[in-house]
């Protein structure tokens, strides 16, 4: 009987011409801490939001290419502003100080003040607002996560944003309404306690009373040293012999006593 000859496509198809696939290992760097993205589904909140925020540019208007078609080129840019004119809504445009869009913007705020809110934009990638999540736990500043928050900016403000803030010293009526619901609900949503900035807030807390400890320690003290000085002492130096100087130097002790005995 013959010995059965394989082919190279037989052995490849085989089992022992098949090679094992490695196995690839991807080192990946986790963050051990836990992440805070506070998802708001509220109804009370769109409604402030949508009462009470104010426009700050007014809408862009769009030319219809059948108004401009038939007329020179020298002449649309008149055209086009007389259009704009006629069309252009009865708005009210406010300069508000106190309502900060964007993320650079929101960030310098919370890095110098802590008395304002937050809201930011649910599908906003969290990689661009991870910094102003944790500054705002740092700084115990209430932030919330509004799925609807880019659409409701645009429409009532006029301004695209994924990030806004408001900052609550001298506010205005109509964003005081909003900050009061955001710190409401905000406080149903308290940051995890894994949080890398939540063990900060407590380090800070614990240092503060140490130093306030150690402040009342040197104020007492200092009280103490100053009492101790208020005594009275005497100022005035007597002689008991007449050969016997009133003031002697440490130094010059042991070289004096000698001479006045002689």
């Amino acid at each position: 009987m013959e010995i059965p000859v394989l082919s190279k496509l037989q052995k490849k198809l085989s089992l022992s011409g098949k090679k094992q696939k490695k196995e690839i290992i991807k080192n990946v760097v986790v963050s051990p801490y836990q992440k805070y993205w506070p998802v708001v589904e509220d109804e009370n909140l769109v409604r402030v939001l949508r009462e009470n925020l104010p426009r700050v540019r007014s809408k862009k208007i769009n030319v219809p290419w059948n108004v401009l078609s038939n007329i020179p080129k020298e002449e649309r840019r008149m055209v086009r502003k007389e259009y704009i004119k006629q069309n252009s809504p009865s708005e009210v445009i406010v300069r508000e100080e106190n309502l900060i869009f964007g993320v650079n913007e929101v960030t310098k705020l919370l890095e110098c003040n802590s008395f304002a809110v937050v809201l930011i934009h649910k599908d906003c990638p969290k990689l661009l607002v991870d910094h102003i999540v944790d500054l705002a736990i740092l700084h115990n500043v209430p932030l919330l996560v509004v799925s609807e928050l880019k659409d409701i900016l645009k429409e009532y403000c006029g301004l695209e944003s994924l990030v806004i803030a408001i900052k609550t010293t001298d506010i205005k009526p109509n964003l005081s309404k909003i900050v009061k619901v955001v710190k409401e609900i905000s406080e149903n949503y308290p940051p995890p306690a894994q949080h890398i900035n939540s063990k900060r807030i407590e380090q800070d807390n614990n240092n503060y009373q140490i130093s306030e400890v150690d402040t009342q320690l040197k104020n007492t003290n200092f009280v103490e040293k100053t009492r101790e000085s208020t005594k009275i002492q005497k100022c005035h130096l007597y002689r008991t012999t007449v050969n016997e100087r009133t003031f002697i130097p440490e130094n010059s002790k042991k070289n004096l006593i000698p001479k006045l005995m002689k």
